[in-house]
């Protein structure tokens, strides 16, 4: 499993490199062209970031006052923000509320069923 989520990692990577260069690959083009198809795919894409990485860290949980987090989940949380926010300086990319959200919907629904488990 660790295999793969770095396999994902690093697929993101490529993919908002890409991204930044204005160069979205065309599969992922051909799908933000659809109503709704960016935020779907920022959901999905993000979901299935955040639960290979939690698995890859065994599902470790973070305490945090009196609250509970998984380590995975933060981690997404914080670099997918980052990302989201630093298009802001990044001329081919525009910053969106919207991506944003759809994002944290990813992160939440992948916590939410790795907690089911």
């Amino acid at each position: 499993m660790k295999g793969l989520a770095l396999l994902v990692v690093f697929a993101f990577g490529l993919l908002v490199w890409s991204a930044n260069q204005g160069a979205i690959p065309y599969p992922l083009a051909r799908v933000s062209a659809f109503p709704g198809g960016d935020k779907l795919g920022h959901f999905l894409i993000t979901a299935a970031l955040t639960y290979l990485v939690n698995q890859a860290f065994s599902c470790r949980v973070i305490c945090f006052k009196s609250s509970r987090f998984l380590l995975g989940s933060v981690l997404i949380f914080l670099i997918i923000t980052i990302e989201e926010v630093s298009q802001v300086f990044v001329t081919t990319r525009e910053f969106s509320l919207l991506d944003l959200g759809s994002d944290y919907l990813g992160i939440a629904l992948a916590g939410w069923a790795l907690n089911k488990r």
